[in-house]
């Protein structure tokens, strides 16, 4: 099947997040609430392709549906919903090891609490002014799915810190939470396999996690953050005693969020072993570009999509994300 699609290639960098895969154990569903609470529309939509599934290392899912869906702004990340299983019995946000959260810039996040609840998506914590590199006012909510977003209204003037600039309802994914047995080791891999340079370690009383794995909101955990260009990519957190391996049926894509997909320059500069040998895929939002997988120290599965070497990252701050 032939995507449809009216999908914008946005700006380019190394280590810029591309989007973020989710599965949906019900799509029609997920693409509903995501139009309804993100107010998201349809970029593209397939089926997966045999050679797409052989590039996640995942032959299972090979035929499932797949709808892209994102922003108005054309310069923003996306979110490709990809056709999944029930989530197993259990199942919770946060509580496993992979990929744990979408952080996205939003303009209003009272308003964005109400369409999200009003959507079906579960609240997890309700907007709160938080002070982090910055003046912000984030929420935290689940979908459908199991897949937790962190949603965060920048107060201020973004320029000064590391945020984007939003310009839609929720806007760019602009950090991906990594929920991690060991940081050290996957702080390693993103510095040395994918050029992501080591930013800060952090602790603070983290109250989503908390609340997901049982403990007193004012537990202090620790996260570490890597970053692309200017501004933090991947936000790698310490797990607790009690999280466990995410369970994925064989040949699948995990359940909540599945894989975060990257920008990279070359693909020869990416140390860790591929999945499958790259391939040039011509449908959204890959538009001709070599791509393939790597799975990182935590088992997450990570896309990779060659841009060649375009921008170093160090005139992301006048772009509008």
């Amino acid at each position: 099947m032939r995507p449809e699609t009216d999908y914008a290639t946005p700006w380019e960098v190394h280590g810029r997040i591309q989007l973020a895969t989710v599965c949906a154990p019900d799509m029609d569903a997920m693409v509903e609430s995501y139009a309804k609470g993100l107010r998201f529309r349809v970029i593209a939509r397939g089926k997966v392709t045999p050679d797409l599934a052989a590039l996640w290392g995942a032959k299972a899912m090979e035929g499932k549906r797949w709808v892209l869906m994102g922003p108005e702004n054309p310069h923003s990340t996306a979110i490709r919903i990809v056709e999944g299983d029930p989530l197993p019995e259990g199942y919770a946000p946060l509580c496993t090891y992979g990929w744990g959260a979408l952080e996205m810039a939003v303009l209003n996040v009272m308003e964005v609490n109400d369409a999200v609840a009003a959507a079906g998506f579960r609240i997890v914590g309700a907007p709160a002014d938080r002070q982090f590199s910055g003046p912000v006012k984030p929420m935290q909510a689940a979908g459908l799915g199991g897949e937790m977003f962190f949603l965060t209204e920048i107060r201020g003037d973004p320029k000064h810190y590391f945020y984007p600039r939003p310009v839609s309802f929720v806007d760019q994914l602009f950090i991906a939470i990594l929920s991690t047995p060991d940081r050290r080791a996957a702080q390693a891999f993103y510095e040395h396999a994918l050029g992501f340079p080591f930013v800060a370690d952090y602790e603070m009383a983290y109250t989503s996690l908390n609340k997901c794995m049982g403990l007193p909101v004012e537990t202090l955990q620790q996260f570490t953050m890597v970053k692309s260009g200017k501004r933090p990519a991947v936000q790698i957190d310490q797990m607790p005693a009690g999280a466990t391996k995410r369970p994925v049926a064989p040949a699948k894509l995990p359940p909540g969020i599945a894989m975060i997909t990257f920008l990279v320059d070359r693909l020869e500069d990416v140390s860790a072993p591929l999945l499958a040998p790259p391939q040039d895929i011509s449908f959204a939002p890959y538009a001709g570009s070599r791509s393939a997988c790597v799975r990182g120290a935590a088992g997450e599965l990570i896309e990779l999509i060659e841009i060649g070497e375009m921008s170093d990252g160090d005139e992301e701050d006048d772009v509008e994300i």
